[in-house]
């Protein structure tokens, strides 16, 4: 695959992808001390907003894979960062609670990924930052309300 070049429409896709992937890996790597990749602090997180969800309704919240969901919340369960609690009414539900060990794995995972969001903003201006995250909210609004061009 040849990367677009500068100027091209594909070019402005490209480097929000690039940016993405380089995000990931940078608050991945900033996380491995902890024992926690990037994706089970949004588990971690998604359960500090939102307490006692269940796995499935975190797969939705987080679109990902109702099974890639439980996986990560096996591992987080044998960490003992999250303890499973039946639902009150209905027998199969089984919500997810934070326990003291993960709410402070969740505080120090946020202030690293914190400090990895600062990193990739440093180059810009606060009114940068602002502007960019309008156009970004822009482009993904036009993607969710406009319905997709079928080919000819």
């Amino acid at each position: 695959m040849t990367t677009p070049t500068e100027g091209s429409p594909l070019y402005i896709p490209f480097l929000m992808k690039r940016a993405q992937s380089a995000y990931r890996s940078a608050v991945d790597e900033s996380l491995k001390p902890l024992g926690i990749s990037g994706a089970q602090y949004a588990v971690l997180r998604r359960l500090g907003l939102s307490p006692d969800l269940s796995g499935a309704e975190l797969a939705r919240q987080l679109e990902v894979t109702a099974q890639s969901v439980n996986e990560m919340l096996a591992v987080l369960v044998a960490h003992g960062y999250l303890e499973r609690k039946p639902h009150p009414t209905h027998g199969r539900i089984v919500r997810m609670k934070l326990t003291a060990a993960g709410r402070k794995v969740l505080a120090k995972g946020t202030a690293v990924v914190e400090r990895a969001t600062n990193r990739m903003l440093s180059g810009l201006t606060t009114d940068e930052q602002r502007r960019l995250a309008r156009y970004l909210d822009r482009c993904a609004g036009a993607l969710e309300t406009t319905p997709q061009e079928q080919p000819a």
